[in-house]
């Protein structure tokens, strides 16, 4: 009886340490609902596993996520103080609860200049930093600045970035400069510089070139322009040859408000004077004639263009690219006033061309495609556009960006205004020579200016090209 009890108590304790040591059944280190994979706090970046409870001997990929600008710092990724291979980013999970440690640190991005065949070059400089000609790199969000230097007879054009992913993007910008920040990955900075066109260079639809300018100097070409003298426009404005630079590939007209220079100008009993020297403008011009008189380029007939960005929205601003009679305005055969474009009425996104016609007193005549419907495009969207006259004997064709939007034809029956009131006539083309004109003033039928405007606006000019019809003599 003794040795019945003694086993039936022995079985009894080896089974409780049994059911003790090992929990229903299984063996020792194991966990029915798996072990748990945690990630320790972090900054500038996140992990994240592909499951967050794990059986031992479980294979366990992460995903890695930098915040921009960012990047893990080299053997900072471990689970429990132990080192996960940071090419794979994958471990084999243990018998115990894991937590997933790393660091993440500041990324500079290589910033690859390629200079193209010839054309110019371009320095890169970074948040302030001094301009290079070669390889960089930068931080995410940095400022970079780039500059162009076109070479000896050629003009820049443009700037790419190619990002890490082939994705492209042209700078937008005028003149040498262009500034962008640094994307969250390696880039490729291209730059494109164009010939300029050469005399005599014969342009399919245009004709040989015979007369132009790049305006990528520092100072106006004086071999083929004068300031425009310093006159009183329209009783609104004064030009001033200060007012007028070159830099950056334009011509740059300047206009700003300046009512003390209309107080001086205006007569103490004109009429509106008050509102008229509230809104005068001191502005500027230039001329393919010197201020003596003495032509330095005209020409009959042609195709004629400028690349202008006016400014936007001003309204009572009024730019100019016209041509004119070295008599000011004769008969309408003989004389006349040939305005290309005239950047009038932008707020509501119109544009005029003109031709005017026996002088400017009483007897002034003239015609304008403003009464058109046909705007093609808006101009005063912030971008440059191409404005082109074809003048040829037969007729004056007008295009903005290639788009014809007026044409005035020999012989054709036409209804003018002007001075002289209204009235029906015969069209007759201009047979003489006329000189280019590029300015910017106001007028009172240009409206009046913005209230309270007080800066400065600017009218740039990219180019001026001239070409020779083909089959003229």
């Amino acid at each position: 009886m003794k040795n019945t009890v003694f086993w039936v108590t022995l079985i009894s304790v080896l089974v409780l340490i049994l059911a003790l040591g090992c929990p229903d059944g299984k063996e020792n280190g194991d966990n029915e609902d798996g072990f748990s994979i945690s990630i320790d706090s972090l900054e500038h970046g996140s992990i994240t596993p592909n499951v967050t409870i794990a059986d031992a001997g479980e294979l366990i990929n992460l995903t890695i996520n930098p915040d921009p600008g960012y990047s893990l710092t080299p053997s900072t990724l471990k689970y429990n103080g132990i080192a996960i291979n940071e090419e794979t980013r994958r471990f084999i999970m243990p018998a115990e609860n894991v937590i997933i440690t790393a660091a993440f640190s500041i990324q500079p991005y290589t910033i690859t200049v390629l200079h193209p065949y010839g054309g110019g070059t371009f320095t890169v400089s970074v948040a302030g930093g001094a301009a290079i000609q070669s390889n960089t790199s930068a931080l995410f969000g940095q400022v970079i600045t780039l500059t162009a230097n076109p070479a000896e007879n050629f003009f820049f054009d443009s700037f790419t970035v190619t990002r890490q992913d082939d994705s492209t993007e042209e700078l937008e910008g005028t003149g040498f400069t262009r500034t962008f920040s640094m994307p969250s990955s390696r880039i490729t900075v291209t730059a494109s510089f164009r010939d300029f066109p050469k005399t005599g260079d014969l342009i399919p639809g245009k004709g040989s070139l015979i007369f132009h300018d790049e305006f990528d100097g520092t100072e106006l070409d004086t071999t083929k322009w004068d300031l425009a003298p310093e006159w009183d426009r329209q009783d609104r404005s004064s030009w001033r040859d200060e007012m007028v630079s070159v830099g950056g590939g334009n011509l740059i007209i300047r206009m700003r408000r300046d009512s003390a220079l209309g107080d001086q100008r205006l007569p103490a009993n004109a009429e509106n004077r008050q509102q008229r020297v509230d809104n005068w403008l001191r502005s500027g011009g230039i001329r393919s004639r010197k201020k003596s008189g003495e032509i330095i380029f005209e020409n009959s007939y042609g195709y004629y263009e400028a690349r202008i960005l006016f400014p936007s929205p001003y309204r009572g601003t009024w730019g100019a690219f016209w041509l004119m009679t070295r008599t000011g305005s004769g008969g309408m055969g003989n004389g006349t006033e040939i305005d290309i474009v005239e950047s009038i009425n932008n707020e509501t996104g119109r544009f005029n061309s003109a031709i005017h016609w026996d002088g400017y007193g009483s007897n002034h005549k003239m015609l304008s495609s403003g009464n058109s419907p046909r705007q093609p495009l808006d101009v005063y969207d912030g971008e440059y556009h191409i404005y082109a006259l074809r003048w040829s004997p037969e007729s004056y064709i007008f295009y903005v960006d290639g788009i014809e939007y007026w044409r005035l034809t020999a012989g054709q029956q036409v209804t003018y205004g002007g001075n002289a009131g209204s009235g029906t006539t015969t069209v007759a083309i201009n047979q003489n020579p006329n000189y280019i004109k590029l300015s910017m003033e106001g007028a009172n039928w240009a409206g009046q200016l913005p209230v309270g405007w007080d800066g400065t606006a600017e009218m740039l000019v990219d180019y001026v090209r001239v070409y020779k019809l083909e089959g003229d003599n």
